[in-house]
């Protein structure tokens, strides 16, 4: 140190365990105080000191509670060189004792520190603030490479719904730079209008609800604004913007759905112009339906009427005539098959055929359907037999109506296509009674031409046959695809098993709920023929403007004794129905000036004496209306073509009718043994047992069946109790059959 130089006075310093104070008086005077007030140390500095021109401050900050100090103060500056600390003082420096140091720092108090652990404190607190300054920095670049990335916009308000940030993606979608939507209130800058242009009021944005009650929230069904003025539709949601527990914004995220809401409105546009296809077809089936129905009516029913009138005697036919009626009534319900087909293949195809259960004998059902296909498989020779094992439960709950015509169409199929040989319907139980159901297997095998695996790849396509059907020229191509339909909406699928020369097989399995009790046993249909004598003779009301129509309901109804009544229209209808009041009314829905509907609305409003039964006869294209006409106030629903049985049964119903009817049909003899036996008679014999039936001569019959008797007594026996019960075209049958198993 120099001699004569400005020295400062030895600071007296102790170990502190608590802050001292450095407090500064005019001239240079220097205390330090301890917390409680005593002074520990006394020190005078000349006037005159200057910064040395060698020491650079050093910036310290938030040290031992003295915010924002420094090191560099008003003339003192404290430094350390080779590990001794000093006070440089107009360049001079005085030492201070280790591990205290005091500065000043203007006239304010300033503490006593550690200056070790000052200098390392505040070198680790410079490294940690560099460190989280890179970390921020770090992650501000990342998130803005996110939101970069991002091809949703995302906006950022404030509390006063000013856009405080925006990735790149929401302004290249609102066509601004991000720069010119900073500090702009988004409503009105983007959402300020609705889609056809007036005012959105932004008490109803999702964005301001979302601020005001802290809930997020999803939209689909508005519009953002672009800066050229164009809109386009978008989805966003909406979510809060949180400080602590205080809301000071909120942020939107949304996307353009431009195309997606194109792709919707196409998928939407198609789907009403399907719609109104289907609408479009429904109609025009139930029209076409009703047009073709109503003639097949009167085809049909006339047909009918003539052969019962030739069964019961009111009317003879000569041989070609017979056999000219068989063949319309055989087109006819063939014509009646195809349009049933259609119906149905378009039910299933607009999803509204589905699956009606209801308690069934199972038994009487297969027994039915071998009955119902003997006749023509014993005309080609062939033995058809229907099996069920003794595990099949009889009464079932099923959907009757579509496995009976499933069992119809593949039995039919097998029969068609099968020249020699056999045809069998087997049905087994693949699983026990469990829990009140059981699954049942019905398989039908036939030793026809088979089918190629080609044929079976498309043998359930719609109006597809294989080559024995194309071959034969028969039927739609419809029956196959409709049974697989019918089985899947039952549960199932048909399998089928086949090969060119080795036959085929079709089969398929069904879950059934059994049925404890017994089912109520279907009434044979039986033959009409007068109503028992002592009842009243009703009247009955025939309401059709058909004049064709009128005519077979007519011819039905007039020879058992009815008084009928007759109206062309719907107001004629419902004139006559006041004037008249009979006792039954047979009502066609589809009439002008006032429909069947309405006719039977206002009857049930204005009746007052009793209910008149109301039988609709409609040519209705879909079962499904029958709900529709019984809401309109009908009592019962019968479709046209209808059978002459189903008729009396109804009318008899509602009128508790008693008739008169010919004998219950008994069980005919259908094996080839007894073609054989017809084929054993000499040809004169069969032929004219055969003009006989023809011309459905009851008397002839019975006289043939004794010469028959005097050949072969159980055979004529047999034939003479067919031709009394009027079974004519299954005799004609066994003929026919006999005639092609002798060769003739």
């Amino acid at each position: 140190m120099k001699k004569g130089a400005a020295v400062m006075k030895k600071v007296e310093v102790k170990s502190f365990t608590h802050p001292v104070e450095v407090r500064t008086f005019p001239k240079g005077r220097v205390e330090l105080i301890e917390v409680g007030g005593t002074v520990v140390g006394r020190a005078t500095f000349e006037p005159g000191w200057k910064w040395s021109e060698s020491v650079k401050p050093i910036v310290h900050t938030d040290l031992c509670q003295a915010p924002h100090l420094q090191y560099h103060m008003s003339g003192v500056m404290i430094v350390e060189q080779d590990g001794v600390r000093h006070v440089v003082k107009a360049g001079d420096v005085s030492m201070l004792p280790p591990g205290h140091d005091a500065w000043i720092e203007g006239d304010e108090p300033v503490h006593l520190v550690d200056f070790q652990g000052m200098l390392d404190y505040a070198n680790s607190a410079e490294q940690k603030v560099q460190h989280i300054t890179e970390e921020l920095r770090s992650t501000e670049t990342r998130h803005r490479q996110i939101l970069a990335s991002v091809s949703d916009g995302i906006i950022g308000t404030n509390a006063n719904g000013e856009i405080t940030f925006s990735n790149p993606a929401a302004a290249a979608l609102l066509g601004y730079a991000e720069a010119e939507m900073l500090g702009r209130r988004m409503h009105d800058l983007v959402h300020h209008s609705y889609p056809d242009g007036t005012p959105f009021p932004e008490s109803e944005c999702a964005r301001y609800q979302t601020f005001q009650d802290g809930r997020p929230r999803t939209v689909d069904a508005e519009v953002f604004w672009r800066k050229d003025g164009s809109s386009i539709p978008v989805e966003y949601t909406t979510t809060p913007l949180k400080q602590g527990f205080a809301m000071v914004g909120a942020i939107v995220v949304f996307r353009d759905i431009t195309q997606r809401k194109a792709a919707l409105d196409a998928i939407l546009d198609a789907k009403m112009a399907a719609e109104v296809a289907n609408r479009a077809k429904s109609a025009f089936l139930a029209n076409m339906s009703h047009e073709l129905r109503t003639p097949l009516n009167a085809i049909l029913g006339f047909a009918d009427l003539m052969r019962r009138e030739a069964r019961t005697g009111r009317a003879r036919l000569t041989a070609e005539q017979a056999e000219n009626l068989a063949t319309i009534h055989r087109s006819g319900e063939h014509l009646l098959g195809l349009i049933n087909d259609v119906l149905d293949i378009s039910k299933i195809e607009s999803g509204r055929a589905t699956c009606q259960p209801i308690d069934c004998d199972l038994h009487a059902l297969l027994g039915e359907l071998g009955e119902l296909l003997r006749e023509r498989a014993t005309l080609k020779s062939l033995s058809l037999r229907v099996h069920w094992a003794a595990t099949v439960p009889r009464h079932v709950r099923a959907d009757a109506t579509k496995l009976r015509q499933v069992l119809i169409n593949l039995l039919g199929n097998a029969v068609k296509f099968t020249q020699q040989g056999s045809v069998l319907l087997a049905v087994d139980a693949l699983r026990g009674e469990q829990g009140g159901r059981c699954r049942l297997r019905f398989a039908v095998s036939d030793t026809g031409p088979g089918i190629t695996a080609e044929e079976q790849a498309k043998l359930f396509e719609p109006f597809s046959q294989a080559l024995a059907g194309v071959s034969s020229q028969e039927g739609s191509g419809l029956g196959l695809a409709i049974s697989r339909q019918h089985v899947q909406l039952m549960g199932g699928d048909i399998a089928v098993h086949s090969a060119p020369g080795q036959g085929s097989r079709f089969s398929f399995e069904l879950d059934f709920e059994v049925l404890k009790g017994a089912v109520p046993e279907a009434k044979a249909q039986r033959l009409v023929i007068g109503l028992e004598p002592g009842q009243p003779r009703y009247r009955v009301l025939i309401g059709d403007d058909i004049e064709t129509n009128r005519q077979l309901l007519i011819k039905n109804l007039k020879p058992l004794g009815f008084a009928l009544i007759e109206a062309t229209d719907g107001e004629q209808a419902l004139a006559r129905w006041r004037d008249e009041q009979p006792d039954l009314i047979l009502l066609d829905m589809r009439m002008p000036k006032m429909d069947g509907y309405e006719v039977a609305r206002r009857i049930r409003a204005e009746e007052k004496r009793g209910r008149t039964p109301i039988i609709a006869v409609t040519a209705s294209a879909f079962e499904e209306q029958r709900d529709e006409v019984l809401a309109a106030g009908c009592d019962e629903f019968l479709r046209k073509p209808f059978r002459d049985a189903d008729l009396f049964e109804l009318i008899g119903r509602h009128l508790k009718l008693a008739f008169v009817y010919g004998e219950r049909a008994a069980p005919a003899l259908h094996t080839a043994v007894d073609a054989a036996r017809l084929g054993a008679l000499p040809a004169a014999l069969r032929a004219q047992l055969r003009e006989a039936l023809l011309v459905l001569d009851g008397a002839r019959c019975g006289e043939l069946a004794e010469q028959v008797a005097a050949l072969d007594p159980e055979l004529g026996a047999a034939l003479g109790k067919q031709a009394k019960e009027m079974r004519f075209e299954e005799l004609l049958g066994l003929c026919e059959a006999a005639d092609a198993w002798t060769g003739t």
